[in-house]
């Protein structure tokens, strides 16, 4: 097809312009953007929420716990449902259904009622995002797909920025619901857009229309068994995200208590890790194809593990921000070249659930994390979690390099 369709001659150099280029991806990543900032902006918002509202430590790890916990159940759930239902249709339905309940959230407050809500807000997202990891291989050619997934790790990243900086000014100027209301606004952008999506590769997928979910599942988990490079970095990715876990709870005292930057401190924080990574995974799109992406897998923790340490230590504020800036470099390093590797091994019958699976066996460490930040922090202090995690890191980093066939690994 022409350029002029939207598409790129096969024979062509591929550059971010190219895949802009391509009308399908631009508006799938268009609208992942909306998603990933409103639900920053919603994350900082039920944070000082239950923050404000008198959360202790505990009580703190299970809200931010709720954000992660039904991926645990509902990560497979989803994925197979991408296999087997419409994505497109998944996609708006489960993006809708969270504007909504962020509008609940706004108008109800803190309560008995926070706790489920967050976990039905949570956990349509892992409906939202097999779907839409499935659709990126649909809709731009293999060569393209590790700068297409660093420009959808980049709207993980700019909503990171961005999401929080905003959800944060409008808890400061307005208040915890104005912030929610907003952030609802946004997702209704992003299903307008998702919806707009003309590309029959978005639909649906491959999956033979007779095959059973079990036969589904047991093909996608066979899969990744059998290239040694997916189940290895899987290992190594686990304990970075039992880390991401801990640390989100510690960066929340991090920031109020540790840098006098009061309740919504970590809002700023977390927008410097989004430049990084921002940075990081645009620096990783550009890299040629054929180029080892395992080697990043297994130097991420060894940097986060350096940076973890140093976080608490940071004499002043601008220099904690460098060391999250440098924090986003490290999760670039993961995020972009380890879901490259998974589409390009998985077919795409079983490419929905290779990331239901992916997202429930990242997710349950991170659970993990939150639910030992929580007595950790009372009993030792931030200081000791951070150092605690990066230590851990260190280690993980060091025997993926020794053991495992990652590094070199294209």
């Amino acid at each position: 097809m022409s350029e002029a369709d939207g598409q790129v001659a096969p024979t062509a150099p591929f550059s971010y312009s190219a895949l802009a280029r391509l009308d399908p991806f631009r508006r799938l990543w268009a609208g992942d953007l909306a998603s990933q900032s409103a639900d920053r902006m919603a994350f900082v918002a039920i944070t000082v929420l239950a923050y404000s509202g008198g959360a202790d430590a505990m009580g703190l790890a299970l809200v931010i716990g709720a954000y992660f916990a039904p991926a645990i159940v509902l990560g497979v759930v989803g994925g197979l449902a991408a296999d087997r239902a419409p994505r497109r249709t998944m996609m708006v339905a489960a993006e809708g259904a969270r504007a909504a309940i962020a509008v609940a959230i706004g108008l109800l407050g803190q309560g008995w009622w926070l706790l489920p809500l967050v976990l039905a807000f949570s956990g349509l997202t892992c409906l939202f995002y097999p779907a839409r990891q499935a659709a990126i291989a649909c809709l731009v050619p293999p060569r393209a797909l590790l700068m297409a997934n660093a420009a959808i790790s980049v709207n993980l990243i700019i909503g990171f920025a961005v999401g929080p900086a905003l959800g944060g000014i409008l808890v400061a100027f307005a208040d915890e619901r104005w912030a929610l209301l907003s952030a609802s606004a946004v997702m209704i952008l992003d299903v307008a857009l998702v919806a707009s999506i003309r590309e029959p590769g978005v639909c649906r997928s491959s999956a033979a229309p007779g095959a059973s979910l079990g036969t589904i599942l047991r093909e996608g988990l066979a899969s990744v068994r059998a290239y040694a490079v997916l189940w290895q970095g899987l290992a190594v990715i686990a304990f970075i995200m039992f880390a991401v876990g801990g640390g989100s709870v510690g960066l929340v005292v991090l920031g109020d208590e540790g840098l006098g930057m009061g309740d919504g401190g970590f809002s700023v924080l977390l927008s410097a890790l989004g430049v990084g990574t921002f940075a990081g995974a645009l620096a990783i799109g550009v890299r040629k194809p054929e180029s080892p992406k395992g080697t990043l897998v297994v130097l991420a923790p060894l940097l986060a593990g350096v940076l973890l340490i140093a976080l608490p230590l940071a004499p002043s504020v601008a220099v904690a921000l460098l060391v999250m800036v440098a924090l986003g470099v490290a999760c670039a390093m993961v995020l972009v070249p380890f879901t490259t590797m998974l589409q390009e091994r998985m077919g795409d019958h079983i490419m929905g659930t290779s990331f239901g699976v992916l997202n429930t066996a990242l997710t349950t460490p991170m659970v993990v994390g939150v639910a030992v930040a929580g007595p950790v922090l009372d009993a030792l202090g931030t200081s000791d979690l951070f150092v605690a995690m990066g230590v851990l890191l260190i280690s993980v980093g060091i025997v993926a390099i020794v053991l495992t066939e990652l590094w070199g690994e294209g």
